[in-house]
């Protein structure tokens, strides 16, 4: 699948500069007089992460994915129903990987670097309906970060090569389908269950900044912004176990969503 423009909306805009997470954004406010502008750190500048995903937060993400892909991991005949859902998940493991190559030092970067090469080696393996080898990479995601084997390069692959824009929506669409189910649940139950949601809308910012590196457009760039900005604040939410501020959260990113929806479509 790739993401093609059906239908472009013309605004006149202006700029307001914001600081979320440690990001300097440029965002763009429709309805206003001014230049376009969509301008935001690189997703390859590692001061982006620094502040949008501290190694703790990437491992505990990780362990929340490794913890979701068990039961399809369990045998054969789990493994080849469930090997669809494995694959993508497995491409966010190694998108965590790349984060973790670019920001952390030393040992833990190697580890980093072998996250990410075993998340590609599981994401391939359900691919290729592999049970073995799947099960092998699956197992080593598992030791992370405490016995998975350090690997000797820790060169930042491109993003391109992490993780495709399929599956990037993919992953988005699932942290968005979670969000509105967290928003549905009683006061208590959702209080214990935020920080879990916390830590997945912390990632669908991150698959923001990196889907901005998967097309050139102005419009797609400012959408992807946004989405990293309300994902911030829905984190944020969560975290604080405010059921309504997560509720009014996700409901600006919906629309945000669905205006870039009207452009961008999968195909």
């Amino acid at each position: 699948m790739s993401l093609h423009p059906v239908r472009i909306k013309l605004y006149t805009m202006t700029t307001a500069t914001l600081m979320v997470a440690g990001l300097v954004a440029t965002t763009v406010i429709p309805g206003t007089r001014g230049a376009i502008a969509a301008e935001a750190k690189l997703a390859t500048e590692v001061s982006t992460w620094e502040g949008l995903l501290p190694p703790a937060d990437l491992e505990r993400i990780v362990q929340i994915y490794v913890e979701d892909m068990k039961r399809g991991m369990r045998s054969p005949g789990l493994f080849a129903r469930g090997r669809k859902k494995v694959a993508w998940q497995a491409r966010v493991i190694a998108v965590l990987g790349n984060i973790g190559v670019m920001t952390m030092k030393g040992e833990n970067a190697q580890k980093a670097a072998a996250l990410r090469a075993a998340g590609i080696e599981l994401s391939e393996a359900a691919e290729d309906r592999n049970f073995k080898a799947a099960k092998k990479a699956y197992d080593a995601i598992g030791d992370y970060p405490a016995k998975i084997k350090p690997v000797d390069s820790t060169e930042v692959m491109d993003w391109n090569d992490v993780i495709d824009s399929e599956t990037l929506m993919k992953s988005v669409s699932s942290i968005d389908s979670n969000a509105g189910k967290a928003n549905k649940m009683s006061d208590r139950d959702f209080k214990k269950e935020s920080m879990q949601f916390a830590s997945l809308s912390q990632l669908m910012a991150c698959l923001a900044v990196i889907s901005r590196e998967h097309e050139e457009g102005e419009d797609w760039k400012k959408w992807c912004d946004e989405m990293r900005e309300g994902s911030i604040v829905m984190a944020k939410a969560y975290a604080k176990g405010d059921l309504e501020a997560a509720k009014e959260a996700h409901n600006t990113l919906q629309k945000s969503c669905n205006d870039c929806h009207q452009v961008y479509r999968s195909e």
